[in-house]
């Protein structure tokens, strides 16, 4: 299995980054961030560091926003991708009709070839107890099941299949 690689270039005011995911290559998107300072953050299991970056926060979803969505809100981290590459999720947003706005983000992982943090943001879906978002630059797709405070996610891309469970800091 062909395994991530972040390449980052710097010019003159401006850093720009590939976009990677847990199972391999590159693509030109921008990252909303990397290697930002968090704002908030949490040591938990498996010695990762949970972030959330400087330019994103966390909404509160909407007074009629149905509770089966609301639970959803919040920043979970703190496992790695097969072990090798720690990850978290925030989820910013969520709307009544099941929309949302995630930021994910990961560590460094020298032995896939991830030198440099980084964080992105996407659009997402909540469908129950599932929340999916695509990559399509990577061809990519991420999907993670809620239960309780716990995410069990799979990340599924061209490269192969990547698997994680991150908790909701505190």
């Amino acid at each position: 299995m062909r395994h991530a690689l972040i390449a980052v270039v710097a010019f003159p005011f401006l850093l720009a980054a590939c976009e990677t995911g847990p199972s391999g290559s590159q693509s030109g998107n921008q990252p909303t961030t990397t290697a930002a300072a968090p704002v908030q953050t949490a040591q938990s299991g498996g010695g990762c560091l949970t972030r959330l970056y400087n330019n994103a926060k966390i909404n509160p979803p909407a007074a009629d926003t149905p509770e089966d969505l609301r639970r959803w809100s919040g920043l979970y981290g703190g496992d790695r991708w097969d072990g090798v590459l720690c990850n978290s999720l925030a989820v910013l947003q969520v709307n009544k009709d099941g929309s949302a706005r995630v930021q994910y983000a990961f560590g460094t992982a020298p032995s896939w070839g991830i030198q440099q943090p980084g964080a992105y943001e996407y659009p997402a879906k909540i469908n129950g107890d599932t929340l999916t978002f695509a990559v399509p630059a990577l061809g990519a797709n991420a999907t993670y099941k809620l239960s309780g405070d716990k995410l069990s996610g799979t990340w599924s891309s061209r490269n192969g299949t990547n698997r994680t469970t991150i908790t909701r800091a505190p």
